[in-house]
């Protein structure tokens, strides 16, 4: 008996040239513990924006995992949603080669972060209402969320600081932060907050401090004369 391959979930393509969006979206691009009718290992294509908005799963076999098919596919959802993000965020690394190249490939940049919330929550529900039920689904596969250990790299200037505390913050004021990281107005990003915790729950972090870069000396006020021309 053939196994059938869920279909792609992707609406109709707009006619209109895409938008520029002002956000990253999430991308994975992975095998998952499912074979397909030949005993292969089945692969899919997730793609979603920070909120859930759209979202968008189509799967591959393995003779089609390559940078040229993983960019055809992300024109074909650009070109269904009518926009396309600033940036392209992943967490595997091991993925890097093909995603790096395909996002070259449709003129989009892509960014190596474990800061894939949304996505990661979206895979945890497929690994229940989706894989798990598919009649290929291997339970012995690799588990699917594991992270590589990498080197350990000099933190960004803007991690810097004179002194690191462990603080706790109100959810009310972690939300009018998050106002103004959305807005750009300040430095960051964000991780998905439920929205039915209350907004006196206290919310575990890390303070940074740091001091303001000292003046530069002012320089002594220096006479120049104006030197006259040597006489031919």
């Amino acid at each position: 008996m053939a196994i059938p391959e869920p279909a792609a979930s992707t609406p109709a393509a707009p006619t209109a040239p895409p938008v520029e969006l002002s956000y990253d979206w999430q991308l994975d691009f992975c095998s998952r513990p499912m074979k397909d009718e030949r005993g292969k290992k089945m692969w899919e294509l997730l793609i979603c924006d920070e909120t859930r908005t759209f979202e968008h799963s189509e799967f591959f076999p393995n003779n089609r995992i390559n940078s040229v098919e993983l960019s055809k596919a992300i024109d074909r959802v650009i070109a269904a949603q009518g926009a396309k993000p600033r940036r392209f965020k992943f967490f595997r690394s091991q993925m890097m080669t093909i995603i790096t190249r395909a996002c070259n490939d449709v003129g989009i940049e892509s960014l190596a972060s474990r800061r894939c919330q949304t996505l990661t929550t979206w895979l945890d529900w497929r690994v229940e209402n989706v894989y798990k039920i598919h009649p290929g689904y291997d339970g012995q596969a690799s588990p699917m969320m594991g992270f590589e250990a990498s080197s350990p790299r000099p933190l960004p200037d803007a991690l810097r600081g004179e002194s690191w505390a462990f603080v706790a913050l109100p959810l009310v004021g972690v939300r009018e932060e998050a106002e103004q990281v959305k807005a750009r107005r300040v430095f960051g990003d964000l991780l998905e907050l439920d929205p039915n915790m209350p907004d006196d729950t206290l919310i575990p972090g890390e303070a940074i401090a740091a001091l303001p870069p000292p003046p530069l000396p002012s320089l002594p006020a220096t006479r120049v004369d104006r030197v006259p021309p040597r006489a031919l």
